[in-house]
């Protein structure tokens, strides 16, 4: 299974494929985390390999840090444009964000985990219960609100020319 990303958890590479009559997922056998449960006309892989909200936030984390230094560079010490001000808030929110995502994805992972047991075990009642459960922790997790947008470039402007 070399084409699966490594572990979102811990990074790891003992990735094992599971399944039942009528799912399949990727478990990771280094820290016992479960992909999502995924029906046979999908593709495992590729669900254990999407990570949009991650990527999306890391990318503009990453997009604002250098435009915060682009603006900073050659300012004196403390003396920073009112557009680097507002861009450090908005990364110190992602921060905050990425934080309760990964909060939220520890919450799926054990609500997967339960779930995959009622399953196994063949108690559909409390399948049917825990899958309640798990749509309204992923409801929670796909429901946030868009990235602003970068400064306009007027702004970038008026802060270089001080």
């Amino acid at each position: 299974m070399s084409e699966l990303k490594k572990c979102p958890f811990c990074g790891g590479t003992n990735l094992v494929k599971h399944s039942t009559a009528e799912y399949h997922w990727i478990h990771c056998e280094d820290c016992s985390a479960y992909g999502p449960l995924v029906l046979w006309s999908e593709d495992e892989k590729i669900v254990w390999n999407t990570r949009h909200v991650e990527s999306e936030l890391h990318g503009r984390i990453v997009e604002l840090e250098a435009y915060a230094d682009k603006l900073a560079a050659g300012l004196p010490e403390g003396m920073l444009p009112k557009d680097v001000e507002i861009i450090r808030e908005a990364n110190w929110e992602f921060a905050q964000r990425i934080a309760a995502l990964e909060s939220q994805v520890k919450e799926l992972e054990i609500a997967s985990t339960e779930l995959i047991g009622y399953i196994k075990s063949g108690n559909n009642e409390k399948a049917y219960l825990q899958m309640l459960v798990l749509e309204a922790v992923i409801e929670a997790v796909t429901h946030w609100r868009p990235l602003p947008e970068p400064p306009h470039e007027s702004r970038i402007q008026e802060a270089q020319n001080g």
